[in-house]
């Protein structure tokens, strides 16, 4: 098996303690049917698009202003926020956060997992404003504040 299938694994594996452990909403945020297959929670919603990418779909979104209807969809507040190796994608990670806490509980939490975002390319591709994907994975798991 290679790191990035133990790494994935190892994600999978930690998430899905999670959701045995919560009672509230979830929502996934991911384009990986995989992932969206192999969780298991009876209150799990997805945020994904069918006709392409979820980040090019949330960009589209956030740059129209639309997002927040797209959240209205799911009338219901989360315990529970996943968002899969999406962050690193997206154009706006910052309003996208932003609207994302108007749906979470407040004593919600957000899961975010990034393809090995703290990479140098990856930092000086965020400073400069290109944010470019990469299919390596890492296993590293930070606070929302050693993020940012």
């Amino acid at each position: 098996m290679t790191d990035s299938n133990n790494s994935k694994n190892s994600e999978l594996q930690i998430i899905q303690e999670h959701l045995d452990h919560v009672s509230g909403n979830v929502l996934l945020c991911s384009d990986d049917s995989d992932l969206i297959n192999s969780l298991s929670n009876e209150n799990l919603q997805v945020l994904s698009n069918a006709s392409h990418s979820l980040s090019i779909h949330i960009d589209n979104l956030l740059l129209t202003n639309t997002f927040h209807n797209e959240l209205s969809k799911f009338d219901q507040k989360f315990s529970t926020i996943i968002i899969d190796n999406l962050l690193e994608r997206i154009n706006y990670p910052e309003l996208f956060l932003r609207n994302l806490t108007s749906i979470l509980d407040d004593e919600g939490v957000i899961i975010c997992s990034t393809s090995n975002f703290f990479h140098i390319t990856n930092i000086i591709n965020l400073l400069i404003g290109n944010i470019l994907h990469s299919e390596s994975y890492s296993t590293r798991f930070n606070t929302l504040e050693k993020f940012l």
